[in-house]
């Protein structure tokens, strides 16, 4: 029956994300009047400037569960859209597939990959968005059909400095981006010009973000660090066609307090960087996670951004080495007549490359220094930590408790030797008075 249970509760939640849109709509109207007297965070006039806007849609997967309130958080590989830093300190190599209905005919589908070696990381990331688009005439005859789409590819590479056992270190980490827009010529082809009316355009931009973890106020045992900060600046480059790229700079903190539950929240301000003072300005994204069981949690969001704020709801079934992502979101835009806003994710975990085997051989020969070290045996000690931190030979140089151990036995060992001169000066000084 426990093998079984993921598989009914995944079947339940679609239920539940299913039934839940069924009566969004009459919680709309309340939230619009909830935002809407919070005036001074919005700016309606320049919503919308920016240029190709699959570069502001997430995926979706745990990222879109948390109300895109993931910068510092980013821990699998959805981390692509929010913090190129984290490709070097994940965990896991993964792949994940997503598929996203934004509205009506509107799609998102979207591959990642990323994988670790060592403190380097990098990844590869790809996003289609699509839709059906009918051209009529003036009678209301259909005269074209085509689906504009618009496509983005990245290559990201990241490096994690100064890791130690205390920290993760500081990752520094970019992405490198080509995206493209294609609107067939037939939609507007015998009404505009089609060389001044052409919206076909290639763009290129770039992500760079930084990412900390260490542990603040822990609540429980465990390796993992709970307190993460991260910033990051994303889509930076050049404008295409006049417009100007949805540019963003964004800062965000996560804090896991207790192991079932964990916080996140950003702050972002969305610049127009062809005309500054048409930039949206302020926003900001909160997220929570409550994981009761080692493989189900329920995650939800709220991204208050531009003027079309949303609260987002989820869950995350990991079938080891399987793992599922459902969000249904709740914006200004949702209606009950489809099933709009509802995304499902799927990634494979293809292991850590014998990351923990390695890390629980450094626990044990370090259990083992430390027994050696109660018992006297300083010397072995030191042999022990240097098994685990020699630069050339060591299985973990970053394990920074055995560095402070091996000092201890070394001052140690030297205090003895210290002691044992003096004794044997002492003998002889003692024998010398003798003789005289």
């Amino acid at each position: 029956m426990k093998k079984f249970f993921p598989i009914l509760m995944t079947i339940l939640m679609y239920s539940c994300f299913t039934g839940f849109s069924a009566w969004s709509q009459e919680y709309q109207d309340y939230l619009s009047d909830i935002f809407d007297t919070f005036p001074g965070l919005q700016n309606p006039e320049n919503t919308g400037l920016t240029t190709l806007p699959v570069l502001e849609i997430s995926a979706g997967g745990e990222q879109r569960n948390l109300g895109n309130a993931y910068t510092a958080v980013a821990r699998d590989v959805s981390f692509m859209e929010a913090n190129a830093a984290a490709s070097s300190i994940l965990e896991f190599t993964e792949l994940a597939f997503y598929h996203r209905n934004i509205i009506s005919d509107v799609s998102l589908d979207s591959v990642f990959f990323t994988r670790r070696h060592n403190n380097f990381g990098y990844g590869f990331a790809g996003k289609f968005l699509h839709f059906e688009f009918t051209r009529m005439d003036s009678r209301g005859n259909q005269v074209a059909a085509a689906n504009p789409s618009e496509m983005v590819f990245a290559a990201n590479a990241s490096y994690n400095f100064l890791d130690n056992f205390y920290s993760s270190g500081l990752a520094l980490g970019v992405n490198l981006k080509l995206a493209h827009r294609n609107v067939p010529g037939q939609l507007y082809r015998g009404v505009l010009d089609p060389d001044e009316y052409n919206q076909n355009l290639f763009a290129f931009m770039g992500d760079i973000g930084l990412l900390s973890r260490f542990n603040f106020l822990k609540g429980y045992a465990a390796r993992d660090k709970n307190f993460s900060v991260g910033a990051t600046v994303l889509n930076l480059g050049p404008p295409v066609k006049g417009d100007a790229l949805p540019t963003e700079a964004v800062a965000g903190i996560s804090y896991r307090p207790l192991r079932f539950i964990m916080i996140s929240s950003d702050i972002n301000y969305m610049m127009n960087l062809v005309d500054f003072t048409k930039s949206e300005g302020l926003g900001f994204a909160l997220g929570a996670d409550f994981r009761f069981v080692d493989f189900f949690s329920i995650q939800t969001g709220l991204d208050w951004k531009g003027y079309n704020p949303s609260l987002s709801f989820g869950a995350d079934v990991n079938l080891e080495p399987v793992s599922f992502q459902v969000n249904y979101t709740l914006d200004l835009s949702t209606s009950v007549n489809s099933v709009d806003n509802f995304s499902v994710a799927a990634s494979v975990n293809f292991g850590d490359e014998g990351r923990e085997a390695l890390q629980n051989m450094v626990d044990e020969l370090y259990i083992q220094a430390l027994s050696a070290l109660s018992n006297g045996e300083f010397r072995r000690v030191i042999e022990l930590c240097d098994r685990i931190i020699d630069r050339e030979t060591g299985l973990d140089p970053s394990f920074t408790p055995a560095y402070r151990t091996r000092e201890v036995a070394l001052t140690t060992l030297e205090r003895e030797a210290e002691f044992r001169d003096f004794e044997q000066n002492r003998t002889e000084e003692d024998q010398n008075e003798a003789d005289e």
